[in-house]
């Protein structure tokens, strides 16, 4: 008997002669496979196979559906061997009702020319499968490989792209779209591409200089992408520009922008809000991490590493940040400039700068360094954290002292007022009398007592002053 694999989808079967053929696993697992027997019949490769009315299951009978295991099906008038299993297998199926074509269910760019070594330009091969689709598109699986692309690649109908990386570096990725220098990558700026999804690829730019090529340009409703790295290109790694078009309601999840040389998410326009970012990463990039002139959008758990202008910039409205994380040294600036802005931080150590006055709310998790409200040069306050080890005088019993604190140039000026003041491991029997005062430019004044009955010799403490500017 000749084996026939059936997989499940929502909208109808999937068939594949002699899966095995093809290296195929098939995975049998779980009690049903959602297969609507009633509706469909299927062909490939000039084999008809003609589903029963309906086969009782071991949960009872679900008229429709076909068991998850091994059947006898009718495979053009001759009965033959069929094995039911979940999950998506293989391309190249057209699912007809009677002598109507119904759909392809999966496309595979390689059955029309696109080539997996990389060297040949498979661009005309992605324009001709995204052709056959029709207007409404359907799934894609990209096998593992290296596609090369002279020029972008723009969607212009509902599709799902799915490949084989999961994120991970070219070198080493199973699916890599691979763009010509100078050329944008992926392209999504029409209402027909709306509702499209984007998963596990990597997409990478032969660019070697800085440009106007962006790796993907994301302007229609509803986009999904998960697993999505973008890399080298000489603009943005994602540009979300409303611009003329709508860029609504998308969701951005365990997306990563790596060594581009513009931002390496850039999103603005009026129409560009109701955007769910999830886990993004962006490192090394020569602009902002995150670069946000928008308004409503959800940033969760972002990560931000060496990226030249800084983490993350905000000038949008009503933008919400929540657990942002930032890896200490080049690159760790935040620039909160917008209206309304909610940032919840922890385990950050940024330096923030607020420079606008209108309304935002910022909680502090981690150790901000400086944050600053008002605008230009001239802000009208400033928060910021300075840390200092201290080696006090010795202090005799019961006595107070009035000491000192040098601080590095331009920490505080003559006005400034110290609002907090916390010590590391303070020793017992000494406290800081009131609040510490600025005396004068870069010093500190703090007030020590001595409530032993002994003298303390020379201690020596680590202060945490924050300091407010008016």
């Amino acid at each position: 008997m000749a084996r026939v694999l059936v997989a499940t989808q929502p909208w109808g079967i999937l068939l594949e002669k002699n899966p095995t053929s093809r290296g195929l696993s098939v995975p049998v697992s779980g009690q049903l496979a959602a297969i609507n027997t009633t509706v469909y019949t299927a062909s490939t490769g000039g084999t008809t196979i003609s589903a029963p009315a309906f086969v009782t299951d071991s949960n009872g009978g679900l008229p429709g559906y076909v068991e998850e295991g091994t059947h006898t099906l009718t495979v053009n008038g001759v009965a033959q061997e069929v094995n039911a299993v979940s999950g998506l297998v293989a391309a190249r199926v057209t699912a007809v009702e009677g002598n109507r074509v119904l759909k392809t269910l999966v496309f595979n760019p390689v059955d029309y020319g696109a080539d997996p070594t990389g060297v040949a330009d498979s661009l005309a091969a992605f324009n001709a499968m995204q052709t056959a689709m029709g207007t409404r598109g359907k799934s894609v699986l990209m096998p593992q490989g290296e596609y090369f692309f002279s020029a972008p690649w723009t969607v212009n109908r509902a599709m799902d792209l799915k490949g084989a990386s999961d994120g991970l570096p070219h070198a080493s990725a199973g699916t890599v779209l691979k763009f010509a220098a100078g050329q944008s990558g992926i392209i999504f700026e029409n209402s027909t591409a709306q509702f499209s999804t984007l998963s596990k690829l990597y997409i990478r730019s032969l660019s070697t200089i800085a440009g106007t090529d962006d790796g993907l340009r994301l302007r229609a409703h509803g986009l999904e992408l998960d697993q999505v790295t973008v890399e080298g290109f000489g603009r943005h790694g994602f540009n979300i520009d409303s611009t003329g078009g709508n860029a609504n309601c998308m969701s951005l999840r365990r997306c990563r922008a790596n060594l581009n040389r513009g931002n390496g998410f850039d999103i603005r326009g009026a129409d560009s809000n109701v955007i769910s970012f999830l886990n993004i990463d962006a490192t090394g990039n020569t602009g902002w991490g995150v670069d946000c002139a928008s308004s409503n959008n959800l940033f969760l758990a972002p990560h931000a590493d060496s990226n030249a202008a800084g983490a993350y910039r905000d000038s949008g409205n009503s933008n919400q940040w929540i657990a942002p994380y930032i890896e200490g040294g080049v690159g760790d600036g935040v620039t909160l400039s917008g209206v309304a802005t909610v940032w919840l931080g922890t385990a950050i150590a940024p330096g923030v700068l607020t420079d606008t006055s209108t309304s935002s709310m910022i909680w502090r998790g981690g150790n901000f360094r400086d944050i600053q409200i008002g605008t230009g040069s001239s802000p009208l306050k400033r928060i910021h954290t300075v840390n200092i080890g201290v080696d006090l005088p010795s202090i005799a019993a019961n006595t107070t002292i009035v000491h000192n604190v040098t601080t590095p140039a331009g920490t505080v000026l003559a006005g400034d007022r110290v609002i907090h003041v916390g010590i590391e491991a303070l020793s017992h029997g000494l406290v800081i009398q009131g609040t510490p005062l600025v005396g004068a430019t870069d010093v500190i004044a703090i007030r020590v007592s001595n409530l032993t009955a002994a003298a303390i010799d020379s201690p020596s403490f680590i202060f945490y002053f924050t300091i407010l500017r008016v």
